[in-house]
């Protein structure tokens, strides 16, 4: 959950989450566009002293966690964290043409915990902190240490395979 709440702090940080919910190109951050305009000048003195200056404010920003920059590994580690959430469908992590080549589809991990439910259904806590709840019984009783697969259905459906049993419908819980 921690790399949901630090999204949700990148939105409100950066100030685009209202361009995201409008469906509206995002603008750079002020830093940014500080730190771009500086390849302009064409004095190396003053277009050193210019970068130096904008690389101290991005410097401090980041260091205050008011700018927090994130790597091709993060965003993959986010997806895969949020992998299974219903939540709205942002942009942040890739436009439309990088969608389907880094959409991730299906996750492996390992049972860290299991309870029984009312009917038959499963609470399984996975490795990684997510907890996924079957929506029928399961082929095969769940155990800590059990591989568990969840792979995206149809029409926002998830289907839980037990150490490779066939698959039944689940849903996250957190």
């Amino acid at each position: 959950m921690a790399s949901f709440r630090m999204f949700l702090a990148y939105l409100l940080i950066t100030g685009t989450a209202e361009a995201y919910a409008a469906d509206q190109p995002v603008r750079s951050s002020r830093l940014m566009d500080d730190l771009k305009s500086c390849r302009g000048i064409g004095d190396a003195a003053q277009r050193l002293a210019c970068y130096d200056s904008a690389a101290a404010k991005l410097e401090e920003a980041t260091a205050k966690r008011d700018v927090i920059i994130v790597d091709r590994e993060d965003v993959r580690k986010t997806k895969r964290s949020l992998f299974g959430l219903d939540l709205p469908n942002f942009s942040l992590f890739g436009g439309k043409a990088d969608e389907d080549k880094e959409r991730i589809s299906q996750i492996d991990a390992v049972a860290k915990s299991v309870r029984e439910g009312q009917y038959g259904v499963w609470r399984i806590t996975l490795d990684d902190g997510a907890t996924w709840e079957t929506n029928q019984p399961a082929v095969r009783t769940p155990r800590p240490g059990s591989k568990i697969r969840i792979k995206a259905g149809a029409l926002s459906s998830y289907l839980l395979s037990i150490d490779g049993a066939p698959s039944v419908k689940a849903h996250r819980i957190n």
